[in-house]
């Protein structure tokens, strides 16, 4: 199955989105698609690279990390990727009733926090695995990228851990 994420920004998202709420279909109109096109810039293909995962997501930039979580999932799932030790994924919405519609079903945890505090528990985990490094992928607007990357920087330092950081600006 392909879902497709859209945030109404201007008149073409406006009229899609009008479309698929006018029609009665679960399929209303055809859709091309071309791509993907890129990949993020950490190697999370390869098992046994990292055994830990944070990623952060702001808004739409939900869309591609919930797909990089799913596909985690499953490898691990398959027992392709025994190697899985976390995976936490985080999504900062402005309205937490967006959460639901994605996550029906599903047992949610909410907590109101920054990343100086985040990380160091998570960091924690990772020197307990006997690993020196960790992977975190941050998709969303600008002061969500910077403010992960600036403290994946600064606790590097700090704590001796290294931090391999893909990033994506995407706007509310």
């Amino acid at each position: 199955m392909v879902t497709f994420h859209t945030k109404k920004l201007g008149d073409w998202t406006k009229k899609v989105r009008t479309a698929a709420i006018d029609t009665n279909n679960d399929s209303p109109f055809d859709i091309l698609l071309d791509g993907p096109y890129g990949n993020v810039s950490v190697d999370i293909a390869t098992p046994g690279v990292y055994s830990h995962y944070v990623l952060f997501s702001g808004g739409i930039g939900v869309t591609p990390m919930r797909s990089i979580v799913n596909w985690l999932y499953t490898e691990h799932r398959e027992g392709y990727r025994p190697d899985i030790k976390n995976v936490h994924f985080v999504w900062s919405v402005r309205d937490r009733d967006l959460i639901q519609a994605l996550v029906d079903g599903t047992e949610l945890h909410h907590e109101t926090n920054n990343c100086e505090s985040y990380f160091p528990p998570r960091i924690q985990d990772v020197n307990e695995a006997g690993s020196t490094f960790f992977t975190v992928l941050v998709c969303g607007p600008k002061p969500l990228v910077n403010g992960v990357v600036a403290t994946g920087m600064t606790l590097s330092k700090e704590m001796k851990i290294q931090f391999d950081v893909h990033n994506e600006l995407f706007d509310f």
